[in-house]
């Protein structure tokens, strides 16, 4: 069975999230890919007021954008560059799956991501909408407060087990932000289970939560092991060799997740359990580009 967060934990959650939005957010200049206007700067270089940098003329260079005054100050010609504004759209998709939900360390890492997200999106005037998945099931949640309902009645649902997310089903915005929040602990190709979302998308990061006990078991001999979705559980027995070729198997999982993330130009970063919110936002996630720290 799934941990079925009470209001607590939403509550508990939701704190965490927004404490971590307060110090850390989302680099939209690094995650959003230029070529459209709005309120947000990205990384592009456009016509908007705000001053970005300057860099050497090179032939070819529009000379509306040459800095004349650097140019008599020094006789070296400059070019002016201005960030471009862009509307930001961020579509969060939340992975309510039984295995997210397997025990309350691991619910309450996803949610205080989840939280953690919708706070930074609010705060940066986004248009935002959430999106819950288990298996083949799909909806849209209405609002942050319809949240707790919404999920506990999705996990009480009846699922589909093993059934990848079905992402083919979210009506996502066009040129938006995804945000996935998942464990990733679901069989099938990377890019064939991300290519629904992929025409839509401008960026998205993957935020993938995991905890230490999935990936360095500590089974010993005979050992009786649960499966999330299906419920069932077996006796196995555990020794050296199982348990090296279990760990090997899972790093080859997310290295093929990485590399897929890789090649379509998706952020991935792993979120584990194993420390507070802000700190685990603060190694990958911060090193990576993908969050900043707020000044």
């Amino acid at each position: 069975m799934p941990y079925v967060p009470v209001i607590a934990d939403f509550i508990a959650a939701r704190t965490a999230g927004n404490a971590a939005a307060g110090t850390l957010a989302l680099d939209v200049s690094h995650l959003a890919r230029s070529g459209d206007s709005g309120n947000l700067l990205g990384r592009g270089i456009g016509s908007s007021i705000d001053f970005h940098d300057h860099r050497p003329y090179v032939p070819g260079d529009d000379p509306r954008h040459i800095n004349w005054q650097a140019y008599a100050r020094s006789g070296n010609y400059t070019m002016k560059l201005f960030r471009e504004e862009i509307g930001l759209k961020i579509d969060v998709i939340f992975d309510v799956s039984a295995s997210v939900f397997c025990t309350r360390e691991k619910t309450l890492r996803a949610l205080e991501l989840l939280f953690f997200i919708l706070a930074r999106a609010e705060a940066d005037g986004a248009a935002t909408r959430i999106h819950l998945v288990s298996g083949t099931f799909a909806q849209r949640a209405a609002s942050q407060e319809s949240l707790p309902e919404a999920i506990t009645e999705l996990l009480r649902k009846a699922r589909v087990p093993g059934n990848v997310p079905g992402l083919e089903q979210l009506a996502v915005q066009n040129k938006t932000l995804t945000i996935f929040i998942s464990d990733l602990l679901f069989p099938g190709s990377p890019e064939q289970i991300l290519r629904p979302l992929m025409a839509r998308s401008r960026a998205a990061a993957v935020f993938c939560v995991s905890a230490p006990e999935e990936a360095e078991p500590d089974w010993e001999n005979f050992t009786e092991l649960a499966d999330a979705e299906t419920e069932t559980a077996r006796i196995i027995f555990a020794d050296a060799e199982l348990l090296a070729a279990y760990r090997a198997n899972y790093r080859r999982h997310f290295s093929l997740w990485r590399d897929a993330l890789r090649r379509t130009h998706w952020a991935f970063c792993g979120i584990s359990t194993r420390d507070a919110l802000a700190t685990a936002l603060t190694g990958e996630p911060l090193a990576k580009g993908i969050l900043k720290t707020v000044r």
